[in-house]
């Protein structure tokens, strides 16, 4: 038994030190992770020794058994393949995403094998990978040469308890994954091996892609069709767009800008920028309901999530034709069954226009331009009003920069930059299909961004940083001249052009709609949207939030952020508090935490704007932040793993 047991130490300590090793920044051990490594160490124990065991006992069982000993082999070498390959796509994944092993990485290697084959080689050096590999096999070779040993000594009797012996190991291990699955305290997946297993399970039992939208009931409502139209609204929404590679606003190292929209919009006198746009959050399962939705993320509940309409409703439920199409895949996440439903009379996705994939496990963007040339066509010969979204692709990682860029390095900073330039390219396309169809001095055009890139600035994967160069946004507008004409069309151009300065957000969008259309105050009572609409003069003291966590999405790191004029409060789990006076500090390099007068003087609205809200309060009471004493004296710390946080 020792024989059995040594080797099966030896594989979960070494991982364990691995896991320390690799994301020592951010472990912390606190009760909640001791029961998680507790749980995991044993659990992976118990596998080990069971897998140990139960080989052992199929190669006793079967030792006249020349081909089953081959296929024995075989299965040892593919289990070993597996298994390596789920660790190493997770240390890429831990190095673009700032997580270990968990479901989505394993989604990712079954469903985007190639996107995550570029994970390794983008982050993971060749010789790193062949140490790696090495290892593993060798320690394979280990639990080989240990199995074939013990099943050489083996008696006739010895089965019987080794029965016994592996019911008792498989209950422990099925005990420990069921504690991952149940309990919030033993999820975390550490160690590295067993948190592999751990996600495989639940890959393995449907949950593939980590989906936290469910099927919503939305209100229904009352038809409209008579409504007026001022013009047809096409929304264009760009994935991972940062602000700086446009030109739009200045932040760190900024690549020379994209030139053709930028010029575009500069010549048109009806088109401008909004110069201080930003997204409520770094993920694109948040930053969606907050542009279609106007769902802001600190404030909403996931009841209001799945209750509220969609700008596809409401503009279904005006007389609108309605239409969707991107080059992603959107049953990734279950964004196809919250999002679309038979409000949107035409949706196309990567699923509908087929193979080959390629960026993200979609498909090239440059072939949704024959659908969307196709329904502009159709819209000019049936003169039906519009409401479409079209979404690009080519600036998520790993980055589609089109021919003949193709050769750059994955995930790298140029790679982006040519992605740029194609999406440029490709909005400009648009542009000139609506114009060949006549449409486009009554379409009105939004285009903005999810959020932004970061290229691991501060040592941060972009689902956990909410600095403005991941929360910086493009987002311009480019109004019809046909309703210009008119005085109501010419007075709100002139009113939103106000706030060409002022801090607007993603989630402005869908009231400015609403009131676009002229159902601001009659479609949704009782409903306060926490967006402003354009043609509102912008409050100076004005607060922006945003997170990438909440009802709809769990993430092991919690952090948000609020906004207001030039000064940013951030909570983080990795960094702690920090405040950042943006007009001296654009980057947001210098936390003035620990500036007690400059704390002092912001921290009353940071903590009457949490109280405020249920959802952020819940947030923070999660992370720790004290809202209780009267001292404000913690102390930025990066090595703190919740930030401890004194607002009263």
């Amino acid at each position: 038994m020792k024989k059995i047991t040594l080797p099966a130490f030896i594989f979960p300590c070494a991982l364990i030190l691995l896991d320390y090793v690799t994301n020592k920044s951010t472990v912390t051990f606190n009760t909640n992770r001791i029961l998680a490594y507790t749980n995991g160490f044993i659990g992976s124990i118990a596998f080990w020794t069971f897998y140990q065991l139960a080989s052992a006992y199929t190669l006793h069982h079967y030792r006249e058994h020349k081909r089953v000993r081959m296929l024995f082999i075989v299965g040892q070498i593919l289990f070993a393949l597996v298994f390596t390959a789920t660790i190493s796509v997770s240390l890429g994944y831990y190095y673009e995403f700032g997580n270990l092993p968990n479901k989505f990485a394993v989604a990712y290697l079954m469903d985007e094998w190639t996107d995550a084959v570029s994970l390794i080689t983008g982050y993971i050096s060749m010789p790193l990978m062949f140490l790696l590999m090495s290892v593993f096999a060798a320690i394979y070779a280990c639990h080989y040469f240990v199995i074939r040993h013990i099943a050489q000594r083996m008696h006739t009797s010895t089965p019987a308890s080794v029965k016994k012996v592996l019911a008792i190991l498989a209950i422990i291990t099925a005990a420990s994954l069921l504690g991952g699955f149940f309990s919030k305290k033993l999820s975390a997946t550490l160690p590295m091996d067993f948190g592999s297993l751990q996600a495989v399970a639940k890959y393995a039992f449907g949950d593939k892609s980590g989906k936290g939208y469910s099927v919503p009931q939305r209100i229904i409502l009352p038809e409209n069709r008579t409504a007026p139209k001022p013009s047809n609204v096409l929304l264009i929404i760009n994935e991972t767009l940062r602000a700086d590679f446009i030109g739009y606003q200045t932040l760190a190292n900024p690549i020379p800008p994209a030139s053709r929209m930028t010029d575009a919009i500069a010549s048109d006198s009806l088109s401008f920028v909004f110069k201080r746009a930003r997204s409520n959050s770094s993920s694109t399962r948040v930053s969606l309901p907050a542009i279609l939705m106007g769902m802001i993320p600190t404030t909403a509940t996931s009841a209001d999530y799945h209750r509220m309409p969609t700008l596809w409703n409401v503009s279904k439920a005006l007389g609108y034709r309605t239409f969707f199409i991107t080059p992603q895949n959107w049953d990734w996440q279950n964004l196809d069954v919250f999002f679309l439903n038979k409000q949107v009379d035409q949706s196309i996705t990567a699923k509908d226009i087929g193979p080959p994939y390629v960026n993200n496990a979609g498909v090239e963007d440059r072939r949704i331009l024959d659908y969307t040339n196709s329904i502009f066509q159709e819209f000019k010969k049936n003169k039906n009003p519009f409401f479409g979204v079209i979404q690009f692709n080519c600036t998520h990682q790993p980055y589609n920069p089109g021919d003949p860029h193709t050769a750059l390095s994955p995930n790298s900073t140029e790679r982006y930059a040519a992605a740029v330039q194609y999406l440029d390219s490709l909005i400009a396309q648009i542009y000139v299909q609506l114009n060949e169809a006549g449409l486009k001095d009554e379409t009105l055009i939004i285009v903005t961004s999810d959020h932004g890139e970061n290229f691991k600035h501060r040592g941060l994967a972009r689902l956990n940083n909410l600095y403005d160069e991941v929360i910086c946004i493009p987002l311009w507008v480019s109004y019809p001249s046909q309703y210009y004409q008119t005085p109501e069309g010419k007075a709100r151009f002139q009113a939103w052009k106000q706030n060409e300065y002022s801090t607007v957000q993603n989630a402005d969008i869908f009231p400015t709609l609403l009131s676009y259309w002229g159902v601001y105050k009659t479609s949704l009572q009782g409903y306060s949207y926490q967006g402003m609409r354009w043609e509102d003069p912008a409050d100076s003291l004005r607060i922006l939030s945003g997170t990438n966590t909440g009802d709809i999405r769990k993430w092991n790191r919690e952090e948000f952020f609020l906004l207001r004029q030039h000064v940013k409060f951030l909570a983080t789990d990795k960094a702690g508090p920090q405040i950042y006076n943006l007009q001296s500090d654009p980057y947001e390099e210098h936390n003035l935490w620990d500036d007690l007068s400059f704390r002092e003087a912001h921290r009353p609205w940071i903590h009457q704007y949490i109280s405020d809200h249920a959802v952020l309060a819940e947030l923070a009471k999660r992370m720790k932040i004290n809202l209780e004493n009267e001292a404000a004296t913690q102390p930025s710390d990066s090595s703190l793993s919740r930030a401890d946080i004194d607002l009263k």
